[in-house]
């Protein structure tokens, strides 16, 4: 059976009307930028004990000569996304709300960057480290929204200065790597 080219282009614009029709009713859900994460877990304000049996180490290091934040997320099975909005205050960019980190609590600046778009290297940037099976940072190919961190892993955000490469930075804390209890 051959299917002409205008029942299946008809049929297309039936599917994005009733889309667009089912978008407008007030219970439908639109993504949110809000740092609500859709995970259920509790956060505490250290880092991940050896012999925990069920946590994720989150490390906030706003660069040389500051505090590094350090978190552990109890019974945790989001994203990396949901963990560091969890952790702080996250503001996205305009273009990539969540997913993509500009600011983590009001660090960088307004004045220094306004979030409209994506961060360059030479105004600086937060970048994104997963701990690696031999218990060092590997920088992540993945985004943050993307990821699912196992138990017994950590993650690090990274404030690296303008004109400086964040693949070739590491955050100054070493990694929680350990077996979590089955």
């Amino acid at each position: 059976m051959r299917i002409s080219l205008r029942a299946v282009l008809v049929s297309l614009i039936a599917l994005v009307a009733i889309g667009g029709a089912f978008a407008t009713l007030p219970e439908a859900k639109h993504p949110s930028s809000s740092n609500k994460p859709s995970a259920s877990f509790v956060l505490g304000k250290t880092y991940c004990p050896f012999d925990s049996t069920s946590g994720v180490s989150e490390f906030i290091d706003f660069g040389p000569g500051k505090k590094v934040e350090s978190f552990c997320a109890f019974n945790f099975s989001g994203t990396g996304w949901d963990l560091i909005s969890r952790a702080a205050k996250v503001e996205g960019t305009r273009d990539y709300e969540v997913g993509f980190v500009c600011r983590i609590d009001g660090w960088p600046t307004k004045d220094a960057q306004n979030c409209q778009d994506t961060p360059t290297y030479a105004e600086g940037s937060w970048a994104y480290f997963l701990s690696n099976k031999n218990g060092s940072w590997s920088f992540s190919g993945t985004g943050s929204s993307m990821h699912r961190p196992a138990c017994g892993t950590s993650e690090a955000w990274l404030w690296v200065a303008g004109g400086q490469d964040p693949t070739q930075s590491l955050p100054s804390v070493k990694p929680r790597v350990f077996k979590c209890a089955s």
